[in-house]
């Protein structure tokens, strides 16, 4: 058997209507899978801390389950929708090595965070559940404005860095099956440096951090099966060698042809798309 060398490089031969229903189905199936997690992440948060959450210094009422697991789903969509720019971008027209620096730039986990805090909070005042102007310290220019407390801000911008690693470190595993189960342990660290921060800054959304932990892994839990349904996607591939250093693949999301300009050589093990 023969592999391709290091020069080895590919171009996606898709035709437009696959490639199309393919971007449409992948970010489909993202929003679905990222509403369901943030509705299950509250669910479990709740049944964690023991029920639903009291009136305080910064609610209005006490809250619905249903409207709870109402803003979760909405983060998890928000989040979804955010990232399917990307998504898009690199199955319909590729990426050229500038295009992914500035799509790396522009859709951060920093961003991300700092997007999802924002839009939950505003949403909830909208609902009347939240009301930070009643406890807002009386020293900050948040007070007795619909603003996002600086507290939350801040928090999310370093709950963001437990997910910077979530992004980064699959690049360095094996398999794809891996990097979806590390999800589970990056947002359940991430929920938790997120009560930590906000108690920090003196905003604390859940009275146990840990009920903040459990959100998280449930959330990485359901984003990890999605990982999992991809990974297999990408799995079912077959490759054609010729002997004149080009090949073509195919799996269920594509059609690639790989062009060596290096003369092929013996131990062929693998080609991972």
């Amino acid at each position: 058997m023969t592999t391709f060398s290091d020069n080895a490089r590919w171009v996606e031969t898709t035709p437009w209507p696959k490639r199309i229903a393919v971007a449409a189905g992948l970010i489909a199936m993202d929003i679905g899978f990222n509403a369901a997690a943030g509705a299950a992440a509250v669910a479990a948060a709740v049944q964690h801390n023991g029920g639903l959450p009291t009136a305080t210094t910064t609610t209005t009422s006490s809250p619905t389950l249903a409207a709870l697991i109402g803003l979760g789903a909405l983060a998890g969509t928000i989040k979804a929708g955010i990232l399917a720019v990307p998504v898009a971008a690199s199955r319909l027209g590729g990426l050229s090595a500038g295009m992914t620096i500035l799509m790396m730039l522009i859709f951060n986990s920093f961003g991300i965070c700092v997007l999802l805090t924002t839009a939950v909070w505003q949403r909830a005042q909208a609902m009347g559940i939240l009301d930070y102007g009643a406890a807002a310290d009386a020293n900050t220019d948040d007070a007795a404005t619909t603003d996002v407390p600086r507290p939350l801000l801040l928090a999310a911008l370093v709950t963001a860095l437990p997910l910077v690693f979530e992004m980064v470190v699959p690049v360095a595993l094996p398999t794809a099956y891996l990097a979806s189960l590390g999800l589970i342990g990056w947002d359940a660290l991430a929920g938790f440096t997120f009560a930590a921060m906000t108690a920090h800054f003196g905003q604390p959304v859940v009275a146990v951090w840990a009920t903040a932990a459990v959100a998280g892994a449930v959330y990485g839990t359901l984003t990890a099966v999605r990982g999992f349904i991809v990974a297999g996607l990408k799995s079912c591939t077959t490759v054609q060698k010729f002997s004149n250093g080009k090949a073509h693949v195919d799996n269920l999301l594509g059609s690639w042809e790989v062009f060596d300009p290096t003369p092929p050589r013996p131990a062929f093990s693998s080609i991972d798309f």
